[in-house]
C-alpha cells in the first residue's frame, strides 16, 4: 500500500482519511452505510459522513466534530473551478479496492490565489489510489476525471465549508 503524505496535510486528517478508507473498503454499500445528504455541488456529487461516524472519528483523532466535516466526492468530468476562504481539505483517492471505479489519470487543477491577479494558469496533479492530496484555503481548484473514469475521493475538511445544506464557503472562479 502506498500512502503518500503531503507535508502540509494535518496528521489527524491523514490518519482519519486512511482509517476511514479502510472501513469503506470493507463496506458493501459505503455510501448508504456511512454517508448521508448526497447532493450535486459544483459539477460533482458530494455526500457527508453520518454524524455518529463523524463524532467517532473526530473524538478518536482529536478534532472538533462541530467544525469538521468528512465528505465523499465523485467527479465524472471537469468540475466547476472555485476556492474556499477558510476550509482546509485533506483527500485520499479511492478506487476498485474501496468499491469505486479506478480514477485513471484523474486529479486536481489548481493555483494559489493572489490579491489583484485576474488570470491564473492552473497546474494539474494526477491522483493514484490511496494518495493523499491537500487543498488549502484560498487555493483555486477544480477536480477532473479523465474520459471513462470517475474520480472518487474522501475528504476531511476543517473548518467546515458547508454552513447549511445549501450554503457553502465557495467562491466561484471562471475558466477562460
Amino acid at each position: 500500500m502506498s500512502i503518500q503524505q503531503n507535508a502540509t496535510a494535518p496528521s489527524a486528517s491523514v490518519a482519519i482519511a486512511h482509517e476511514l478508507s479502510n472501513e469503506i473498503a470493507k463496506s458493501e454499500q459505503p455510501i448508504n452505510d456511512l454517508f448521508q445528504d448526497t447532493q450535486d455541488l459544483l459539477s460533482f456529487e458530494i455526500s457527508f459522513l453520518k454524524d455518529k461516524h463523524l463524532k467517532r472519528y473526530c473524538d478518536k483523532h482529536g478534532l472538533d466534530a462541530e467544525n469538521t466535516e468528512i465528505v465523499l466526492m465523485q467527479a465524472k468530468g471537469l468540475t466547476d473551478c472555485h476556492l474556499h476562504t477558510k476550509g482546509h481539505s485533506t483527500f485520499i483517492t479511492l478506487g476498485n479496492k474501496h468499491g469505486f471505479p479506478e480514477p485513471g489519470n484523474s486529479g486536481l487543477l489548481s493555483a494559489e490565489y493572489q490579491e489583484g491577479v485576474k488570470e491564473y494558469e492552473l497546474r494539474a496533479e494526477q491522483f493514484g489510489v490511496d494518495e493523499i492530496s491537500v487543498v488549502h484555503p484560498m487555493q483555486i481548484h477544480a477536480f477532473y476525471a479523465t474520459e471513462g473514469h470517475t474520480l472518487t475521493a474522501l475528504g476531511v475538511v476543517s473548518p467546515r465549508i458547508r454552513h447549511t445544506k445549501q450554503h457553502f464557503d465557495v467562491v466561484d472562479c471562471d475558466y477562460i
